[in-house]
């Protein structure tokens, strides 16, 4: 007589500052039998201490973790979407193939999504999707599948392709224009002629593929080479 072998469940690690959400999550899978919760954490520390106890199949990642930075007189919490990416490539890096990441967070924006899959995540959901949907986006990882839109495939190839194209010139340039800065500002502040700062800003149009200056920001974004943090901070990924 054959006995049909039964799998262990997919085992996962849940990383988020908030408590309710992780109480939600514990509460939701308890009667998804092919699924095991079998930690969480609320820093990127504690993210990477679990990791080496309990070796899960699934990290789930809340990529605006608050940044800790201690004041005169209080500790400073600001979203960083920084710290969700750095603990993915610090995760995706602990062994071999590294344990897969599922990516989540309240802020569904182009620019975070690619750079989180470029950080090495191999899915993204929507931190508010409905329960079950959000289980399944587990198990889909779990089993080595993406969980990403077609489109954002496309434009991680984009952003690679600009990324390795952009001079250092050429990126402290970008980094001026995203933060609205005239021809004439440049070049002040880089100590450059008005004319080379034109120059500067035509080939980054032509890199990124457009025609006005506006766009070249516009589409900056759009990729994840800059993104804000909650407290307004630009952040910069190039």
């Amino acid at each position: 007589m054959m006995f049909k072998h039964k799998r262990r469940p997919y085992r996962f690690v849940v990383v988020d500052d908030s408590i309710i959400f992780i109480q939600g999550v514990r509460s939701t899978v308890r009667n998804t039998p092919h699924l095991e919760l079998v930690g969480w954490a609320n820093t990127p520390e504690e993210a990477i201490k679990k990791y080496k106890q309990v070796r899960p199949d699934v990290v789930v990642v809340d990529l605006c973790l608050p940044e800790h930075r201690a004041s005169q007189s209080q500790l400073i919490r600001h979203a960083d979407p920084r710290c969700g990416l750095d603990l993915i490539r610090t995760l995706r890096g602990q062994r071999r193939n590294g344990p897969r990441i599922l990516a989540t967070s309240t802020r569904v924006e182009d620019g975070l999504i690619v750079q989180a899959m470029r950080a090495g995540a191999k899915g993204f959901v929507d931190r508010d999707i409905d329960p079950d949907q959000f289980l399944g986006a587990i198990t889909r990882v779990a089993k080595g599948d993406t969980v990403f839109d077609d489109r954002h495939f496309h434009l991680v190839k984009e952003v690679e392709k600009i990324d390795q194209a952009l001079t250092r010139r050429e990126r402290q340039v970008l980094r001026l224009l995203c933060q609205g800065s005239s021809n004439k500002q440049i070049a002040e502040h880089l100590g450059i002629s008005v004319r080379t700062a034109e120059s500067y800003v035509r080939s980054l149009c032509d890199k990124f593929g457009v025609s006005k200056r506006y766009e070249v920001t516009t589409k900056a974004w759009r990729l994840g080479l800059c993104l804000t943090s909650s407290n307004g901070k630009i952040i910069w990924l190039l």
